[in-house]
């Protein structure tokens, strides 16, 4: 889904509704991962989302999938 889709995928809801995302908090040490708990998004803080831009990535090839892709990623780990 790009942005354009996603906004008209949002135009459904209602404008007073709160958005939340997930995000997953640190492992206590005997566990491999944390508790995912859900968090208001305020599009401020890192931990409740991020971008990757691999436009002119010199890394990546025009035959992988990330070629010259950009990503929002909603959500991600305190």
């Amino acid at each position: 889904m790009n942005i354009k889709e996603f906004k008209e995928w949002l135009n459904q809801f209602d404008d007073d509704v709160i958005v939340k995302v997930l995000v997953q908090k640190e492992a206590p040490m005997y566990e491999s991962y944390g508790e995912a708990v859900q968090t208001e998004f305020t599009g401020e803080k890192w931990e409740d989302h991020d971008h990757v831009d691999f436009r002119g990535n010199r890394f990546t090839k025009p035959h992988e999938p990330h070629y010259n892709k950009k990503y929002l990623i909603l959500g991600g780990k305190a």
